[in-house]
């Protein structure tokens, strides 16, 4: 009888409940987002020296040192409407001479954005690393692209060329 009584008694000392606790998966899927370049960047014919800063402004209000044939750079941004973006971009991107030689300049990168096609009422972004926006009701955003080069001194003369890269994902 001890023998069956210790038995018991072993049985139900190492006897435990468990706890449990549950949460929810969740995920939202969204339109696919994309985003196309629609205009390439030109700082026109420009002076080989210049006496200040050669700015292409991507609000299109205050270029300086550009020439007359200067455009802004312009991408579109279609996804999900009313919905977060983080927007990225590269600071500064060397253009290369493209024939005959090796000069470079420094673009120093600004873009501008709004959720309407209006460049006018575009605001400066400022954090490269990742910039937060809107899109529009109907899924938009707009970016110009321009940018300094600063103040030339004696420039290799010829035509030079880079890639201004735009990252964006949802936010």
């Amino acid at each position: 009888m001890i023998v069956v009584l210790f038995v018991g008694l072993s049985s139900s000392a190492f006897a435990q409940t468990g706890e449990n606790a549950n949460i929810t998966a969740n995920a939202t899927v969204l339109t696919a987002l994309s985003i196309t370049g629609d205009v390439d960047m030109n700082f026109g014919n420009i002076s080989a020296t210049t006496d200040g800063d050669v700015y292409l402004d991507p609000i299109g209000a205050a270029s300086t040192y550009v020439g007359t044939t200067a455009v802004e750079g312009e991408f579109t941004i279609a996804g999900a409407n009313s919905t977060s973006l983080l927007i990225s971009w590269e600071d500064a991107v060397t253009l290369t001479k493209t024939v005959t030689g090796t000069a470079t300049m420094n673009l120093n990168v600004a873009i501008s954005g709004s959720d309407a096609d209006t460049q006018s009422a575009s605001t400066l972004l400022v954090t490269p690393a990742g910039t937060s926006r809107t899109t529009s009701a109907t899924g938009a955003y707009y970016l110009w692209a321009g940018g300094s080069l600063g103040t030339l001194n004696a420039q290799d003369t010829g035509t030079y060329e880079g890639t201004v890269t735009v990252t964006v994902a949802y936010n």
